[in-house]
């Protein structure tokens, strides 16, 4: 299941990549930025715009890590590998004989 899921995150991020909407997002950014007088609306777009485009590389850098991680074989089981080579924190160390 992993495989096919890291396929069409794979295809995802292909069509992320081919296509001119950031460039053209960030055109928009630079415009409205060097605006002498803008209105509230366009400052509120520049603020959402920049985290949007924030979010999208966020995004992306995961989809990496995914289909990496999904190549290596390193996706299984979750529970297991969450609570493997965790220290005992808190008052529960205290009361291990």
């Amino acid at each position: 299941m992993a495989g096919k899921i890291a396929q069409i995150a794979q295809s995802f991020l292909n069509e992320l990549n081919s296509g001119d909407s950031v460039d053209i997002l960030k055109v928009l950014i630079e415009e409205l930025e060097n605006k002498i007088d803008p209105d509230p609306i366009e400052v509120r777009l520049v603020a959402n715009l920049l985290d949007f485009l924030e979010r999208y590389e966020i995004m992306r850098s995961n989809i990496r890590s995914y289909i990496t991680d999904s190549n290596d074989g390193n996706i299984g089981n979750k529970l297991s590998s969450l609570y493997e080579n965790t220290s005992i924190d808190g008052t529960s160390r205290y009361l291990k004989s």
